[in-house]
């Protein structure tokens, strides 16, 4: 009874028109997901059943905001998208089996992987409105990304039955070290004609 999953969230929106030229609209989404367990049964045992020595439950939270605003200019829209978001999350897999299948060793052995993500994005575009023969549209994209990823193979007691082998490394009782940052910036511009002949 190890595969439960428990989801929680919400959204929350609001819109405002101070005039029939203006329009703004702000929301907000939050998810929360925890998970108890892998919902995968052993081969080698009974079916819909698992053994696990150590703890495989995880989590993860995102929220999401945003604002829109619209503004008509007369022969022209004003389009402007502002977001950020931002995810936290965090896995767990036993792996003392494979401990024990690599090594021969009977010692605790866990992967443990950490995600955060964090964005803002903002487009502004401008369009035309109510033209006769030609429309056009003009814009720019920007986005700002702060990604981390770190994984641990934490294994107490690993040294004391190998004389220090991962401390040797700088790590003790740790097999493996992963921290990983990966920044995006991005930024694009764009625009379109269209011509209607007749």
């Amino acid at each position: 009874d190890i595969d439960d999953q428990d989801v929680s969230g919400g959204r929350l929106a609001m819109e405002w028109r101070p005039n029939h030229r203006l329009t703004a609209i702000a929301r907000f989404n939050y998810q929360r997901l925890a998970v108890g367990g892998y919902d995968h049964h052993d081969l080698d045992g009974p079916p819909y059943t698992q053994s696990r020595a150590l703890d495989e439950s995880s989590w993860g939270k995102r929220s999401i905001v945003s604002l829109d605003i619209d503004y008509v200019l007369g022969a022209a829209t004003l389009h402007s998208t502002s977001s950020w978001a931002s995810y936290d999350g965090v896995n767990r897999t036993d792996l003392m089996d494979y401990m024990e299948i690599a090594t021969g060793l009977v010692n605790p052995l866990t992967a443990v992987n950490h995600q955060y993500t964090d964005d803002f994005i903002q487009e502004v575009r401008l369009e035309s409105q109510h033209t006769a023969r030609i429309d056009w549209l003009a814009g720019v994209y920007y986005q700002h990304r702060d990604n981390t990823f770190t994984q641990d193979f934490p294994a107490p007691g690993f040294d004391a039955q190998t004389g220090g082998a991962a401390a040797a490394f700088g790590y003790p009782d740790n097999l493996y070290v992963l921290d990983l940052d990966q920044p995006v910036d991005e930024l694009a511009a764009y625009g379109e004609i269209g011509w209607r002949p007749s």
